[in-house]
């Protein structure tokens, strides 16, 4: 387990499946996100069934956000996505439960992951998408050693209109 300040990332496992299936088809997320439409709980078990941890063939990794004193109970989820082993970056996402917002929870994640991508894959730089108006996201962020790198203009539609995207950026060496 990768571990930061009592926060640690883990594989996703079996017993798992019913909070990926809460925190996926959580509406509030899908205005910060490309999400469309729900996952099925179907969906959900496929994916954690047939999860393959090896990032150099997938191109992405999932990790359960846990209390390292309680692994078995994840409190969130991070990912790497778009990962570019040439240019040596990767995407990062995240989801943290709604009763451990605010405790810094995602910046110790993010914190933790980003020595593991330094360390264990060589990645260079780490860079996440929040929109303009998701201020615990893009704090969680700063506060991990992410700075900001551009404004991506219209980047989210919602139902009243499109909302600016911050592209933050963490070089790791």
């Amino acid at each position: 387990m990768i571990q930061f300040e009592g926060i640690g990332l883990r594989a996703p496992e079996p017993y798992d499946v019913e909070h990926i299936f809460e925190w996926e088809n959580d509406p509030q997320q899908w205005d910060s996100s490309s999400i469309v439409s729900s996952y099925s709980l179907h969906n959900i078990q496929e994916y954690v069934s047939n999860y393959d941890p090896d990032i150099f063939v997938t191109r992405q990794l999932r990790f359960m956000i846990v209390d390292v004193k309680k692994p078995d109970s994840p409190i969130g989820m991070i990912d790497l996505f778009d990962f570019d082993p040439l240019n040596r970056r990767a995407m990062t996402g995240f989801y943290v439960s709604e009763l451990y917002r605010g405790k810094g929870v995602c910046s110790r994640a993010l914190i933790a992951l980003s020595f593991f991508c330094h360390e264990r894959l060589s990645i260079h730089q780490l860079s996440a998408v929040s929109t303009v108006d998701n201020q615990s996201s893009l704090y969680s962020l700063k506060n991990a050693g992410f700075v900001e790198a551009g404004t991506l203009k219209d980047w989210i539609i919602r139902p009243n209109g499109y909302v600016d995207a911050v592209m933050m950026q963490k070089i790791l060496d």
